[in-house]
Parts: structure tokens; sequence; C-alpha cells
């Protein structure tokens, strides 16, 4: 997923799922956020550390996707 805020910043957010047997999904979620400007530089740093802590979310999100397969 790509995302472009014109004059501000850009993010990617890359989702990788990669199965381990017939009933288990290992996740990687990995974002990059670029600042196109210093004075988006603070806005970017926040975003990072919302990002860290989002793994239940895409957890949860990924889960219901998939149907509550485990």
């Amino acid at each position: 997923y790509v995302s472009f805020v014109p004059d501000t910043l850009v993010s990617i957010v890359d989702v990788r799922l990669t199965p381990l047997d017939s009933s288990r999904t290992s996740v990687e979620v990995t974002y990059a956020r670029t600042a196109l400007d210093v004075a988006a530089n603070d806005q970017v740093h926040a975003m990072g550390k919302s990002d860290g802590e989002s793994g239940p979310e895409w957890q949860q999100a990924i889960e219901e996707c998939l149907g509550g397969q485990r």
C-alpha cells in the first residue's frame, strides 16, 4: 500500500503473509515513511511510534479477512 500526501509525506505499508503449514501463517508488516518537507518530520516520527504499537490491530484485521482461521 502506498499513500502520498502532496508536499508532506509518502508512506509505504508492506504486508507479507507466509504459510508455515496447513493451519498457520506468518505475517510481517513493514512501514516506511518519508517526510517531503522538514515541517512533516514530527508527524512522521509520531506515526512511527504509533506503527510499532499496531500489531494487535493488524492481527485482528488479518484474522477477520482469513475468516477467523488460524
